[in-house]
């Protein structure tokens, strides 16, 4: 699960096949996988001695190493502290939730929340800039934000989706998107059981975000793909079943901390090629509510895809910069 990027969030449930492997189960770890019963991140690595403290989140399925471009050309900068989560980078998963625990509860979320904020007061990180790419590091960073915005002085998020939607089972049309009272009953008894659990690798595999949507060099992205495919899909389901009962954007304006979001830009020969492709709605459209509040700068990433600080890393890098400079955000006397 190194750079595997569980990037299975683009799975839109609709598109998702239901087509079932003999015996297969989805939910549970082949006997004798060695978890992480510590509920700590699966590793930190901490570089730089720069004014500005970062805690940079990769995505379930990627290692910290996605970020090791940024954090080299950043040691003068900021102190940074990537970190890889549960099941991700070849790092032991986190047991599955017992039996019958809804996803609504968000078991393994709240896993990740806690060893974020253990992280903070263990290396006596003073109010960090949280940044974080994709689904669940986006959805760390943000409800981090959220709930303890007293921890952290601001947010980076490189190509999030702040949720994910699909037509409300309670409308034959399909024009509805489910409500946030139905999502939870639906993933508990209908996506993960129905159609999580028993799906066929092939299908799984197909579902992950695939290699040109990752970054212009079309090699690492398929070197970014191949990662994906390596991860246990129980890891992925797990999180990806929680993150679908989750939707931070109806909380944006209850955000009062500064936020970047980085959005790819993709251009028109992408779009072009792939004219099925749902990127505008997941990384542009789902952050229009956030347009409302001042603390946050949404800024679009020209020719650039999901990893918009490897496509276009001195834009993201002045980017960041004018955004560390914010009055708002912490800077250590050094």
């Amino acid at each position: 699960m190194k750079l595997v990027s569980l990037q299975i969030c683009l799975l839109s449930i609709l598109s998702l096949s239901a087509a079932r492997a003999d015996q297969a189960n989805n939910l549970e770890f082949p006997e004798g996988t060695a978890l992480n019963t510590s509920g700590d991140f699966g590793h930190i690595e901490k570089s730089g001695n720069g004014p500005v403290k970062m805690i940079l989140i990769a995505d379930v399925g990627f290692g910290w190493d996605i970020y090791k471009g940024f954090m080299k050309k950043n040691k003068k900068r900021f102190t940074m502290y990537a970190v890889t989560l549960p099941g991700s980078g070849g790092s032991p998963p986190l047991p599955m939730p017992a039996q019958n625990t809804s996803y609504g509860k968000r078991t393994g979320l709240e896993t990740l929340q806690t060893a974020l904020l253990n992280l903070i007061e263990n290396e006596k990180i003073v109010r960090p800039v949280v940044a974080g790419n994709l689904l669940i590091a986006s959805w760390l960073a943000l409800n981090t934000a959220i709930n303890y915005p007293e921890k952290i002085s601001g947010v980076i998020i490189f190509s999030g989706m702040p949720y994910a939607s699909w037509p409300s089972p309670k409308d034959p049309t399909g024009k509805t998107p489910v409500s946030m009272v139905e999502r939870v009953p639906n993933i508990d008894y209908y996506t993960m059981p129905r159609i999580f659990k028993p799906m066929s690798r092939e299908t799984w595999l197909k579902n992950l975000f695939q290699p040109y949507q990752y970054t212009n060099d079309s090699a690492l992205g398929s070197g970014l793909y191949w990662e994906t495919t390596t991860v246990l899909i129980p890891a992925m389901a797990r999180y990806l079943g929680e993150f679908y009962t989750t939707d931070v954007s109806t909380q944006f304006m209850n955000i009062k901390i500064p936020v970047l979001v980085l959005v790819p830009g993709f251009n028109d020969e992408y779009f072009t090629s792939h004219p099925a492709s749902t990127d505008k709605k997941y990384f542009w459209d789902e952050w229009t509510n956030a347009g409302t509040n001042n603390y946050f700068t949404i800024e679009k990433i020209p020719d650039a895809r999901l990893f918009v600080w490897v496509d276009q890393p001195d834009m993201v890098d002045r980017s960041i910069r004018i955004f560390t400079e914010n009055k708002f955000v912490y800077h250590s006397k050094k």
